[in-house]
């Protein structure tokens, strides 16, 4: 099971942050525990990790050069 979490920043800048849980209980446990209601249910394609909007889709922060990143 995942759950996915899309948050704006400063100009505009998006992020979507997905999390994927092993069982029910433990996913319970992780949403039970926040302060805030921004996370549902995700059954898109990618897998966990953080993503920004680059070019028309989603990229893993991971594969965005650092320079590009701090302008997305």
């Amino acid at each position: 099971m995942a759950y996915a979490c899309t948050r704006s920043g400063t100009l505009g800048h998006e992020r979507l942050t997905i999390r994927r849980f092993a069982n029910e209980q433990a996913m319970h446990k992780w949403i039970n525990a926040r302060y805030d209601n921004l996370w549902r249910p995700y059954t898109g394609p990618l897998k966990a990790g953080i993503y920004a909007y680059v070019g028309g889709e989603w990229r893993n922060v991971k594969s965005i050069d650092r320079c590009l990143l701090a302008h997305v």
